[in-house]
């Protein structure tokens, strides 16, 4: 029997001990003889730092593990890797640069935080030559990034699509299912904890922009400011829509995409964003619903790929964190940083302004006939090519949408901002981009 040779033992600080701190020191006791017998590492969490010995936490930890000063942690010189699960931009960062300065690595699933700060923590672990690990900060334990940056590295990314939000997914998908509006659903998802009590972050779009962020910074070995990806989020999407779009042959998502539409391997024209999109019924990412995450990669080697799996959650989350800590585990054992850099920002990129990005259009409004008539009136001054349309009749209220020919959001933005005007509209106008998959 073949035995590994023994890279000995690796110590391991955690900032954090909530939910997914908790799921990773469970994770680390129950699958610790496991972790060793597959990479010759035994990786010993030493220290946990925490708010209170005694807040109420899902997972026990044993008062003789923790300290409530974070500093214990960045000053022990036998702790090689720092684990920041704490969340937040302010602290976070003071620690997690701390660490790197001190030749530590980190592993982190902070999404917030790098995508706000990133291109300064990375520069960071490149000064001091030591990794920086961030799996669990996409899509939970989807296992994207490493993808992206190992198995894929001979591929151009053509297109990278994601349903990287689990609770705008739940949400939309509830009141498709069970003919709930926005409000009821976001209410009962809260209640069973897959919303937050603000949930803002969620529905507003925000989680998943700092998500695309990462992804498309990686990606195109370019850092992309998360202020050059449109946003949107899922607030102004409504029954008639969902019903709409799939008499239409499409299911409604929010969709976080990042598209080169370059023309040859020499050029990269990057158009990325955030918002609800109609995806055609037949495509995998249709299928996608409840708290699920996915994600569709286009390679120009390798064609298209598919991840799917759960986003977010104690367990999906704890499971990206210990991959990334036995990463780190293996190099500090080889005495290596990092066997490839945590992203490499190199590359020139051109980013198309969010105004000239461009697609096919869902425009959909709410009113009377007279309204339609006015609606239509519009489109065909504006010289608007319709594909296709269809019409709801819910309540009294009509609905009326159509597809719209390849637009660019500036022309959309001025053309919702002409149909506002109308009178007899019943509720606000949308306009959502189709994704053909082309």
């Amino acid at each position: 029997m073949f035995n590994f040779f023994r890279m000995g033992r690796i110590f391991v600080g955690m900032i954090g001990g909530g939910t997914v701190g908790g799921g990773v020191y469970q994770a680390l006791c129950n699958n610790g003889g496991l972790i060793t017998s597959r990479t010759g590492v035994e990786i010993i969490l030493k220290q946990i730092a925490v708010k209170a010995f005694n807040e109420p936490r899902p997972v026990s930890i044993p008062e003789s593990l923790m300290t409530t000063d974070w500093h214990n942690i960045i000053n022990d010189p036998e702790i090689q890797i720092v684990v920041e699960l704490m969340g937040g931009t302010g602290l976070a960062k003071e620690i997690i640069l701390e660490a790197l300065s001190r030749g530590k690595s980190v592993v982190t699933a902070n999404k917030a935080l790098l995508a706000a700060y990133g291109e300064e923590i990375f520069a960071a672990a490149e000064k001091n030559q030591v990794g920086l690990y961030y799996e669990a900060s996409v899509a939970g334990g989807i296992p994207i990034l490493r993808s992206i940056k190992e198995a894929f590295v001979c591929n151009r990314f053509l297109r990278i699509c994601g349903i990287v939000n689990g609770t705008c997914n739940y949400i939309l998908t509830q009141m498709n299912e069970n003919q709930s509006d926005f409000e009821t659903v976001l209410k009962e998802a809260q209640t069973k904890g897959y919303a937050e009590a603000n949930a803002s972050l969620d529905v507003d779009g925000h989680d998943a922009h700092h998500k695309i962020t990462l992804l498309a910074s990686l990606a195109l070995n370019s850092w992309i400011k998360p202020d050059s990806i449109y946003i949107e989020g899922i607030r102004s999407v409504t029954l008639a829509d969902l019903e709409l779009s799939n008499k239409l042959g499409y299911s409604l998502k929010l969709l976080g995409s990042i598209e080169n539409r370059g023309q040859d391997k020499s050029s990269a024209k990057i158009q990325a964003s955030v918002s609800p999109t109609l995806i055609p019924l037949n495509h995998v990412l249709a299928k996608v619903n409840g708290v699920f995450n996915a994600v569709s990669v286009l390679g120009d080697v390798v064609g298209e790929t598919f991840f799917y799996g759960r986003g977010a959650g104690q367990d999906a989350t704890a499971s990206a964190v210990v991959g990334d800590i036995v990463d780190a585990a293996i190099n500090t054992s080889l005495k290596t940083p990092h066997r490839l850099p945590p992203m490499w920002l190199g590359a020139k990129v051109d980013l198309v302004a969010i105004k000239d990005i461009t697609s096919r259009f869902y425009l959909r409004i709410s009113g009377t006939s007279e309204t339609a008539k006015d609606f239509q009136a519009i489109l065909n001054k504006n010289n608007i090519c319709v594909e296709q349309s269809k019409n709801l009749n819910s309540e009294g209220t009509i609905h009326f949408s159509v597809i719209t020919q390849t637009l660019s959001r500036a022309k959309i933005s001025l053309l919702l901002q002409e149909i506002n005007k109308l009178s007899g509209l019943l509720n606000k106008p949308v306009a959502y981009p189709v994704e053909d998959f082309n």
